[in-house]
């Protein structure tokens, strides 16, 4: 998997359901303040395979995500939060 200098991803309460998964899954996390926030996905190639921008976003977020048709293996799921980034695993099989 490709390496992102972060931080804990549970400093956002940060899950990923389920997990194993097929592709499709539920990304929640809590951001007290308001920031541009950005959800990206890679494989262990580094290669991102899913993009997604929430300007201006404060709040719980919970969110169904949607692969589709992507390889079993181990991804990375990045959450960046402003200037701040927070990564957490995930195996589709």
């Amino acid at each position: 998997l490709p390496y992102f200098p972060t931080r804990r991803s549970s400093d956002l309460g940060m899950k990923i359901k389920s997990n194993p998964n097929d592709g499709n899954f539920v990304l929640q996390f809590y951001i007290s303040k308001t920031e541009n926030t950005g959800i990206s996905v890679f494989n262990t190639l580094g290669q991102k395979i899913y993009e997604a921008d929430y300007p201006d976003f404060s709040g719980f977020f919970n969110k169904s995500i949607h692969l589709g048709g992507v390889s079993a293996g181990m991804y990375a799921v990045k959450v960046q939060v402003g200037g701040k980034k927070y990564v957490g695993k995930m195996m589709v099989y």
